[in-house]
């Protein structure tokens, strides 16, 4: 675009340091805890064959899931999203053509996105469908988390999806509580009054994406 004259991301680049295993500060992961933390760029080739996407499938397949059971995805367009705005809907599409699959193969358990300013937090989810068995997530959560910066987003959501369970477009922040190895609990706090607008609990014993290998 032309709102930095050519210079975005130049102060970031050369003011933060991120960790150096894969390309400096657009995709990188590391542990925290239990979890494995996984950051991408979604403003760069994630096409099958490119350097982001042969990088995640080798960190992904690297993960020891006995010594961190959680994986976090982080990136900024989402791959699942309700709202209804065409100019970001080829882009979702794009991406769960290229490397969704990617996410099933490793059990990615959440990915956290933005881009639109609002709250949006799917089923597990893979290929439109959401899967679970008795409670236990049998694919990707998809977290939309933009509701805590710029100017809101109006409140235009799509009909026609089934794995949107909540999405709203009060200002506020997400309160992730890792409870141990199989529970999580994900909150949504409204900004103005502390109420909680949505609690979700996702429970994964990270071995879906091997049963039908």
């Amino acid at each position: 675009g032309d709102d930095s004259d050519g210079e975005c991301a130049v102060p970031m680049v050369n003011r933060f340091h991120m960790p150096d295993n894969g390309n400096h500060m657009f995709w990188y992961s590391h542990n925290y805890a239990g979890i494995h933390m996984v950051w991408l760029s979604t403003e760069h080739n994630f096409s099958r064959g490119s350097d982001m996407y042969e990088w995640l499938n080798k960190d992904l397949s690297s993960v020891d899931r006995d010594v961190t059971p959680w994986v976090f995805l982080m990136g900024h367009r989402p791959m699942y999203c309700s709202r209804a705005a065409d100019s970001n809907l080829v882009i979702q599409l794009h991406q769960r053509e290229e490397y969704e699959d990617i996410l099933y193969k490793y059990g990615v358990d959440i990915f956290f996105t933005g881009h639109y300013h609002s709250y949006d937090r799917t089923c597990p989810v893979y290929r439109n469908e959401c899967l679970s068995n008795s409670g236990e997530a049998m694919a990707t959560v998809h977290l939309m988390v933009g509701m805590a910066g710029a100017g809101i987003d109006p409140p235009k959501w799509r009909s026609d999806v089934k794995w949107s369970e909540y999405h709203a477009v009060q200002y506020g922040y997400s309160r992730l509580h890792v409870m141990n190895s199989t529970h999580i609990s994900v909150e949504y706090v409204e900004n103005s009054n502390g109420n909680i607008l949505d609690e979700a609990w996702i429970i994964s014993k990270h071995r879906w994406h091997t049963y039908s290998n």
